[in-house]
């Protein structure tokens, strides 16, 4: 049993809950459990007070309606003391205690989490809906914010309305959801659903059916953020309010001009303009080209995930200093000449793609086992990877391989390699790299690249004379939530996100991601002439920003063969 804890002592009577439930979801708890507490908020002028942004009415009113609306089995305490009962060690939020409790309910937590739990409305709620006449076809649902709190964030409804006219000009039927805080209110002779105003449910319900769901930054309008749903978010910085400012959104993980890694081509946070009619119409006319499938907004990919050194400076220092005990010669840079090299990863798509691998080829990571296991001798072999595991999956070494290793590579490394045909090279990883080898061998080559052996595999590639490459099993994506490379990996499994190239669903991970966007830039700033081969998010990309590159799928490799 693994209960989370959702304090009102750190965490609004809002919208936010939903947040804090996707993340229950994705720790896969038994139990939500609601304690009562006073919310202490620090102020500007540095003093410490209590502060709800809603009246002990409308907290009453959100808890019964809102919250207990989307997790209607939730546990309400009557007190902390019955929450401490319930407590246990790995509780969700991570060290949360009653005395220290710890709010997990902004954006920042889904993007750790990295697995979306959309909520979908309850089925008789779907009926209901259906039941009232608000299962349409082309419906443009539109969610208002218009309250007290906060009101710099409303929306400029009379924008809407009139933005309303020009939807329903083209084609769409606009469909408004009031405000919570005023149910009844008019928008000129437009639908409006007040029902979905109060009831979470039947406005889920109203969300799904919609064609496409439209509004400014709001509670409300996240039920349809992390989802898959249609939806242009409008206005999402509004200055003066932390949790509208460019900076929160940085420092939650999706920086201004980004869109979250799961989104489609048919979901986009509006970063430019207000929610002001040429804005509003402007980004409906782009959607309903998307829609049409013409290609008119840049890829919807995940925004900048921090990637760190899988071993300390310290550690890589000792590696390095360990393999310049072995005496290996160090890798010379050759001109360049005309001839082609296969760089060979170990992503899933190599299992269809290894058949038709080209001469001479450069192998990384599990791919030289994977290879040789079937018959396959490959020319080189690259890696530079600092960790033990790496070592442990090169179980097939063959004398005929030259083996091009980093020298931060693991010890274990160099006893697998005696007496094989080994030069050393050395990877660059930041100013630590220059510090050592100012320190112990300076004048020598620093490799750079990107983050993941198949980039640096690239830049060896480039020091072996190669400029022409064939890319294979360089998919940066998965096969499925358990399948993420083309055979066994004895590597940390990684957190698993689903990400859209034009329309495709990807299973990848922030690593990949980040790997995939890295090599973007590196085709659009370089010279050198490439061909992908296969399947995945990376080959996705490729067509997506670079239609001048090749992509061959196994289809077409099969006909080249024959």
């Amino acid at each position: 049993m693994k209960r989370a804890f959702y304090d009102f002592a750190v965490s609004p009577y809002s919208f936010d809950f939903a947040i804090f439930l996707m993340c229950t979801m994705a720790q896969d708890c038994d139990e939500v459990v609601i304690v009562p507490g006073k919310r202490m908020v620090s102020m500007p002028d540095g003093s410490v007070r209590e502060f709800q942004k809603c009246t002990e009415g409308e907290q009453e009113y959100r808890l019964n309606n809102l919250m207990l609306g989307l997790c209607p089995k939730a546990i309400v305490c009557g007190s902390r003391e019955e929450a401490a009962t319930l407590w246990h060690e790995g509780c969700f939020p991570p060290d949360y205690t009653i005395e220290k409790p710890v709010a997990a309910h902004t954006l920042g937590w889904i993007m750790r989490q990295t697995r979306i739990h959309p909520f979908m409305p309850a089925p008789e709620k779907v009926k209901e809906l259906e039941a009232d006449g608000w299962k349409r076809e082309n419906m443009a649902v539109i969610t208002i914010r218009d309250t007290h709190i906060k009101s710099a964030r409303n929306s400029h409804v009379a924008e809407w309305i009139a933005a309303a006219d020009w939807i329903k000009e083209h084609g769409l039927v606009p469909v408004f959801i009031p405000d919570t805080e005023k149910p009844d209110e008019k928008f000129g002779d437009h639908l409006s659903v007040p029902k979905a105003a109060l009831d979470v449910q039947y406005r889920l319900a109203l969300y799904e059916a919609a064609t496409v769901n439209l509004g400014v930054n709001n509670g409300p309008m996240a039920l349809n953020l992390f989802s898959r749903r249609p939806m242009l978010y409008f206005r999402p910085i509004t200055h003066g309010y932390p949790e509208s400012e460019e900076a929160f959104w940085r420092k939650n993980g999706v920086p201004i001009n980004s869109q979250p890694p799961w989104f489609s081509n048919l979901q986009r946070i509006i970063w430019d303009s207000r929610d002001e009619f040429e804005n509003i119409t402007l980004q409906l006319e782009r959607w309903l080209s998307a829609k049409a499938g013409k290609d008119i907004w840049p890829l919807s990919v995940a925004p900048k995930y921090p990637i760190y050194g899988v071993v300390d400076a310290n550690g890589r220092g000792a590696q390095m200093t360990e393999c310049m005990k072995h005496g290996f010669p160090q890798m010379k840079r050759k001109p360049h000449g005309q001839a082609v090299v296969s760089v060979v990863c170990y992503g899933p798509s190599l299992k269809e793609t290894w058949r038709y691998i080209k001469r001479p080829m450069i192998t990384v990571s599990g791919a030289h086992d994977f290879l040789i296991e079937r018959g396959v001798i490959p020319d080189y072999h690259v890696d530079c990877d600092p960790r033990e595991h790496k070592a442990k999956m090169l179980t097939r070494v063959h004398k005929d391989v030259k083996y091009r290793m980093a020298t931060v590579c693991h010890p274990l490394f160099w006893d697998l390699l005696k007496d094989r045909d080994v030069e050393v090279w050395h990877l660059h990883n930041g100013p630590e790299t220059d510090k050592w080898l100012n320190e112990h061998d300076p004048g020598a080559n620093r490799i750079g690249g990107g983050s993941t052996a198949g980039m640096r595999a690239i830049e060896i590639a480039s020091m072996l004379g190669f400029r022409r490459l064939n890319l294979y099993g360089m998919d940066c994506s998965f096969e499925s939530d358990t399948v993420h490379h083309a055979g066994e990996h004895k590597g940390k499994k990684q957190n698993v996100v689903d990400v859209n190239v034009d329309g495709t669903w990807y299973k990848s991970s922030p690593q990949m991601i980040e790997a995939a966007k890295e090599m973007i830039t590196f085709i659009q700033n370089y010279d050198v002439d490439i061909t992908y081969y296969g399947h995945g998010l990376q080959q996705g990309m490729v067509k997506h920003f670079l239609k001048r590159f090749k992509v061959i799928d196994v289809n077409q490799m099969k006909e080249q063969a024959a």
